[in-house]
């Protein structure tokens, strides 16, 4: 169980702040049954999950990983989708946010950013998002580990992506 103040990750969420842990009075909701409030570090709101939920979370990685981490994007490897289909090539792209691994989704991302080079053109729309859902994980999850900002995190991101 996470600790109040503690910050994780929550599903596609990003990162939060647990900020409660306790039972949520809400109509249908067993009294007994315990929830995080989270509040996401990057953008606003409140989240309610049960302490029992599915949906994956983990610690934020240490300030020491996420240097390690940053220091490490230059060396893994650009993952290409090479599906035609768009159905096939959103299941792909779907299986790597749902491995929940950095590293996943830096080869993702130096793939998406080799297709642009390689083909002198620009990610269509539904590419675009994708790759931008990627690197707000990404730069949610080094925000908070690193205790900066998102705009700094996003720079340290990109610089570490185009060594």
């Amino acid at each position: 169980m996470y600790a109040i103040g503690e910050k994780i990750i929550y599903g596609e969420q990003g990162a939060c702040e647990v900020s409660e842990v306790g039972h949520v009075a809400m109509q249908g909701i067993a009294k007994d049954r315990l929830f995080y409030t989270l509040r996401p570090l990057s953008g606003g709101g409140t989240i309610y999950a049960p302490v029992d939920s599915p949906v994956y979370m983990s610690p934020v990685m240490a300030q020491a990983e996420a240097e390690a981490f940053l220091a490490a994007i230059p060396a893994i490897e650009a993952t290409y989708c090479r599906e035609v289909k768009v159905t096939k090539a959103d299941a792909y792209y779907k299986s790597i946010f749902s491995s929940h691994s950095r590293e996943a989704l830096v080869g993702m991302l130096k793939g998406l950013m080799g297709c642009c080079t390689d083909r002198r053109h620009t990610l269509n729309l539904r590419l675009e998002r994708i790759s931008k859902r990627a690197r707000d994980l990404l730069e949610s999850e080094l925000s908070a580990a690193l205790g900066i900002s998102t705009a700094e995190a996003q720079k340290l991101l990109t610089e570490a992506l185009t060594k």
